[in-house]
C-alpha cells in the first residue's frame, strides 16, 4: 500500500475543483479522484511504507518549517499513455518547490524512499482531474 503526502486548497479552490469534477463527469469525463472521496491537493511525496507514528512528526515538520502560499494553475495539461491523466499545473512557486524539496530530505533522514518521480528535478507538480480516460473507449461512447 502506497502513502500519499499532501497539500490541500483552500475552500474556496477545492470547490471549484468539486465543480470542474461534477461537469467534466457529466460529459463522460470521469474523476477517480471523486469516485474515491478524495479531496484536490498536490501530492508533494509517495512512500510505499511509513510508520504510523511517524505521520505526526511528518505532520508537525511541514507546519513548523513552512507558511500557506497563494499558488496559481494557469494551465490544463495531459500525460497520454494507456490511461491519460488530465491534470492543472501550476505556474512555477519557489515556496511549493521549497515544501516538496525539504520533505523529502526530511524523509531520507528518517530512511523513508519517496517514490522516484517525487525526487527534486523530476517531481511534477499537478492537481489531478481525471487519471482514466481510455481514448479509444471515449471515442466510441461519443460515436454513440
Amino acid at each position: 500500500m502506497a502513502y500519499s503526502i499532501e497539500l490541500y486548497f483552500d475552500i474556496e479552490f477545492e470547490i471549484k475543483i468539486r465543480r470542474l469534477w461534477n461537469s467534466l463527469n457529466k460529459h463522460n469525463v470521469p474523476s477517480i479522484m471523486q469516485k474515491i472521496g478524495s479531496r484536490p491537493h498536490l501530492a508533494i511525496s509517495i512512500l510505499d511504507y511509513i510508520e504510523e507514528e511517524e505521520v505526526s512528526n511528518i505532520i508537525r515538520y511541514l507546519v513548523n518549517n513552512h507558511k500557506q502560499f497563494e499558488i496559481e494553475f494557469p494551465a490544463i495539461s495531459m500525460i497520454p499513455g494507456k490511461k491519460q491523466a488530465v491534470f492543472l499545473s501550476p505556474s512555477q512557486n519557489v515556496q511549493l518547490r521549497e515544501i516538496q524539496s525539504s520533505l523529502y530530505d526530511y524523509l531520507l533522514k528518517k530512511r523513508y524512499s519517496p517514490k522516484e518521480y517525487y525526487n527534486p528535478g523530476k517531481w511534477l507538480p499537478h492537481c489531478t482531474i481525471s487519471k482514466e480516460l481510455s481514448f479509444k473507449r471515449d471515442l466510441a461512447q461519443r460515436s454513440n
